[in-house]
């Protein structure tokens, strides 16, 4: 699943979601940018319960789709990744197809990845609900000895690769 537009080459991966979805990597002479939408990461779902398979079978298939999907945001310089919900909204979502902020987190820092941008902000958080989340996120990034710039994604922002600033 690859392709070029002009310059830019286009490399596409499906995703965890229960409908068909698919993340963006795009490869330009300035960097790479990808943008992964409506993801739940592997690891979170209880696949052996759905799937028929055994906890074990399930625990091969979750590690060799996440280490999949790092290879495929390795080194990237800048990455919008849903983060939809708190660990400790997850549970309540268990197979909705959105991820977890400490396991979004954990794969961008597994990945390479130079700037994170969360989004697929749930509706029922407001303002301050995000900014406690990007706060979470930066300490967990700040825990691991990274330099990961974490920010949440925002309507109107530009980000130019290469570029360390966000212009609104």
């Amino acid at each position: 699943m690859e392709f070029q537009i002009r310059k830019v080459r286009v490399c596409a991966k499906f995703v965890n979601h229960p409908g068909i979805c698919v993340g963006y990597r795009l490869y330009t002479s300035s960097g790479s940018i990808a943008y992964i939408p409506d993801n739940e990461p592997y690891e979170l779902l209880k696949l052996h319960s759905r799937a028929h398979i055994s906890e074990e079978e399930a625990r091969n298939f979750a590690a060799t789709e996440r280490a999949k999907l790092v290879e495929f945001l390795d080194g990237c310089e800048v990455v919008v990744l849903d983060a939809q919900y708190t660990d400790e909204e997850y549970p309540g979502h268990l197979g909705w197809g959105h991820g977890s902020l400490s396991t979004v987190i954990s794969l961008a820092l597994a990945a390479r990845v130079q700037r994170l941008f969360l989004f697929h902000h749930d509706p029922e958080h407001d303002d301050r609900m995000i900014d406690e989340m990007i706060a979470r996120a930066r300490a967990q990034v700040a825990a691991s000895g990274n330099s990961l710039i974490v920010e949440a994604a925002r309507e109107g922002a530009e980000v130019w690769l290469g570029a360390q600033e966000i212009a609104s």
